[in-house]
């Protein structure tokens, strides 16, 4: 595919598209396409934008894609002239808090390639939020009957955030 931005853009609508099939094939055009370094630097406004508006998940949803696509495709010093990872620190956890399951997937998934790409640091950024995120999750409904096995699970969640 060509590197133009303009033909960026029915990719990227299709990130945000609200059937799963659009945005998948979306995923999937976007990870064929070669991108130049002004498509590069196009694609980071552009996730800037729907990270920063915050407004429907799939807008929201589509940009974390495209920001995890777009880090699997670069290289470290192509990543470092972008300057995106600051940007996706603070959004990212944001969106780990999203009221949409789609959208707190897609963010912990970006988590981990961020983690992956910089290391231990980023990766220590992170874990107080996803333990948290996994705390009020596991203690979403406490009346509800509890296996065996979840009861473990939360025993040892509860004792390793205590140390």
């Amino acid at each position: 595919m060509s590197g133009e931005a303009v033909e960026l853009f029915p990719t990227l609508d299709l990130l945000c598209a609200p059937k799963k099939l659009n945005r998948e094939k979306g995923e999937e055009r976007l990870r064929e396409t070669t991108l130049t370094q002004h498509d590069l630097t196009f694609l980071c406004k552009w996730i800037a934008d729907k990270l920063e508006g915050l407004s429907n998940w799939e807008e929201i949803y589509g940009g974390l894609m495209a920001a995890n696509i777009m880090l699997q495709k670069v290289n470290d010093e192509q990543l470092n002239e972008l300057n995106l990872i600051p940007e996706l620190e603070a959004r990212v956890l944001e969106c780990h808090d999203n009221y949409e399951y789609r959208v707190r997937i897609a963010a912990g998934q970006l988590m981990g390639i961020m983690c992956h790409r910089r290391g231990l640091p980023m990766f220590k950024k992170f874990l107080p939020s996803v333990i948290h995120g996994v705390l009020d999750n596991l203690e979403r409904s406490p009346d509800a009957p509890v296996t065996e096995t979840e009861s473990a699970l939360r025993e040892l969640i509860i004792a390793k955030v205590c140390l």
